[in-house]
């Protein structure tokens, strides 16, 4: 792992990782105190606290910070739970740093929450936009700049939940109409893993669902972290259990086939992570919210051989436990 690490640091150092957020301050931000800064010195960041202190609501700013993206998607007032705002230095805000490659200067980015409303755009109570610099709250720009420009891969773990769960656990209706569904479905499901027409009825095949077998670098790592040897590893996102999810069919050395139904969940989980990691655009920004759920220690420990996935795609990630 030292050796690893090395590696990624020296990268830094040499400019590999492009459109580069260094740093994020939160002048007035949801429950963080004020003026807090967090340093982005190395690609991969851990952020470690007891329940409540805000660091899922740090990996939602940072989800906000590239262009056209907002984190409203995650945070909104409803009667409920109101976000209360006196207007000023009561508006909430952040504010954050990158670099486009290593000879470029720090541009800083001000994001603020503001009630967008007019006759050509529909009213949005929760909409945030850059804004001029406030030098009040510590930032050195002197013009507005743009947003950096990079995806953004956000994985939060609790809400991981696989198309057989989404059905036969969190679906209205009774087990037997779940399980009579299940049974139906799952023909084409099976034709689809196959590499067969699926031939449901009133769609075409690629509106209903799609199929991907992971190579053999995934697979490895996916052994290597669940403690596991995989011979196939193929991963469906389908609609046909009635909602959009994904499912999972799967071969180890010492089992049969299975799917997710006889999966665990750390398994699914573990699975959709390394997968999204690698498919991720060059340069992105990966966050993991709460990637310790429902995975067992042991797994746990070996979520570090993802570094080597951070290393090969020069992406940044951030995690909070």
């Amino acid at each position: 792992m030292d050796k690893e690490i090395d590696t990624i640091k020296n990268m830094k150092e040499n400019g590999a990782f492009k459109k580069y957020i260094e740093y994020i301050v939160f002048p007035y931000y949801k429950n963080l105190v004020p003026g807090t800064k967090i340093n982005l010195e190395f690609p991969i960041t851990i952020l470690v606290g007891k329940n409540g202190s805000g660091k899922s609501s740090t990996l939602h700013a940072l989800y906000g910070a590239p262009y056209w993206k907002s984190c409203a998607d995650f945070w909104f007032s409803t009667e409920v739970d109101p976000i209360e705002e006196t207007g000023g230095e009561g508006k909430n805000r952040f504010f954050y740093g990158y670099r486009e490659d290593k000879q470029s200067e720090i541009k800083e980015v001000m994001k603020t929450r503001m009630r967008r409303g007019s006759k050509t755009k529909e009213e949005d109570p929760d909409y945030w936009e850059t804004s001029k610099p406030i030098k009040k709250d510590g930032m050195t720009a002197q013009t507005r700049n743009d947003p950096v420009k990079k995806e953004v891969v956000y994985l939060d773990f609790r809400a991981e939940v696989s198309a057989f769960d989404k059905i036969f656990h969190f679906a209205k209706g009774d087990i037997s109409g779940k399980k009579d569904l299940l049974r139906k479905r799952s023909k084409y499901l099976n034709r689809l893993f196959n590499g067969e027409a699926m031939r449901f009825p009133g769609a075409p095949d690629e509106k209903v669902g799609v199929v991907k077998e992971l190579n053999d670098e995934m697979k490895k790592k996916i052994s290597s972290i669940l403690g596991k040897e995989y011979v196939s590893i193929k991963v469906a996102e389908h609609s046909l259990f009635k909602n959009p999810g994904t499912s999972i069919y799967v071969k180890t050395k010492l089992s049969s086939r299975y799917s997710e139904a006889n999966a665990g969940s750390g398994e699914v989980a573990v699975i959709q992570l390394v997968k999204k990691i690698e498919e991720a655009q060059e340069y992105s920004l990966i966050l993991l919210d709460e990637p310790e759920v429902s995975i067992h220690p042991g797994a746990q420990e070996k979520l570090k051989d993802v570094v080597d996935l951070i290393n090969y795609q020069n992406t940044d990630l951030l995690a909070c436990l």
